[in-house]
């Protein structure tokens, strides 16, 4: 059975994580150890990533919840209640085909939450196909499926070489027939706030940031290629829904997918919202001005386990 083959076919089973009492170690002191702009109002924090269930729920989606899942292992708990950034699930793996990949922290904030992603896997049977740390540094928001059988990689801040070597082992002449490896400017994080796929012909995209620096292209027992990334979705004939760079910052192009041209995210983006429309698909809005300053949308705070 394939787990997930891309990134827009319905969405079936999600791992997320629940925020509880954690949060309350975000504090103005400790915020920027944990990448949130501040502290937050836990009940409200709360109450916007409850809309975010329902909203998910409604589009029947199961969200696997980490807590629920390791509920009886008093030793994930534990870890779990000083770790305010496990609501961030998409950096911890990927999943590909039949498995997982488990991800490498950069962040020191993060470091070794992958733990309890291996622990969940285990439990939901769900085979590993493979582990980037801990000498590789990748994290999940900076893997995205471009169509069935080509992957995109962002070269940032939290990427190392070791890293991008390791995916292309795990993955390459296996579901993977190419992968794209975009170098992004310094201070980027992640490429889900830059670029996003929304069917197999459309795709979310800020060029500048895409577009900086020339991207690598890896097929299997071939030479690696370079060109531009913007070019080379014009190339394959993608269309292209630009942002600027405030609109990424406001998670423009940080939405779930939870269908094909139907995606889930924060108010907010109304320009953005009417181009999907325009092509005949759908966004579906919820409260986000509290999670927000988590610096995380609704792509990061999902971990796609199943798509049919």
């Amino acid at each position: 059975m394939q787990l997930v083959s891309n990134s827009y076919a319905p969405l079936k089973r999600v791992l997320m994580h629940c925020p509880g009492d954690e949060i309350r170690t975000i504090t103005k002191q400790s915020a920027s150890h944990f990448n949130f702009a501040s502290s937050v109002n836990l009940k409200r924090f709360q109450y916007q990533y409850d809309c975010f269930l329902k909203v998910l729920r409604a589009c029947k989606v199961e969200p696997v919840l980490i807590g629920e899942v390791l509920k009886d292992d008093k030793e994930a708990q534990t870890y779990i209640a000083k770790r305010p950034n496990m609501i961030y699930t998409r950096d911890l793996a990927v999943t590909i085909g039949k498995g997982i990949i488990l991800m490498g922290m950069q962040a020191k904030g993060r470091k070794w939450d992958t733990w309890l992603v291996r622990k969940v896997a285990e439990k939901l049977r769900i085979p590993i196909l493979g582990d980037i740390g801990p000498d590789g540094i990748l994290e999940g928001g900076g893997v995205e499926f471009i169509t069935d059988k080509t992957l995109v990689v962002g070269f940032c801040d939290r990427t190392n070489e070791m890293a991008l070597e390791k995916i292309r082992k795990f993955t390459l002449g296996l579901q993977i027939e190419e992968l794209v490896v975009v170098m992004l400017p310094e201070g980027v994080i992640h490429i889900d706030g830059f670029f996003l796929p929304v069917d197999k012909n459309i795709v979310i995209a800020h060029r500048a940031y895409l577009n900086q620096y020339p991207c690598a292209i890896y097929r299997k027992g071939k030479k690696p290629g370079y060109t531009w990334f913007m070019d080379y979705l014009e190339e394959k004939k993608f269309d292209i829904i630009e942002i600027t760079y405030e609109e990424g910052c406001k998670c423009a192009a940080n939405y779930i997918q939870v269908a094909p041209r139907k995606l889930v995210g924060y108010e907010g983006n109304k320009r953005v919202e009417k181009e999907v429309a325009r092509r005949g698909g759908e966004v579906i809005t919820f409260p986000g001005s509290e999670l927000i300053k988590g610096k995380g949308g609704p792509h990061c705070m999902t971990c796609p386990l199943e798509r049919s």
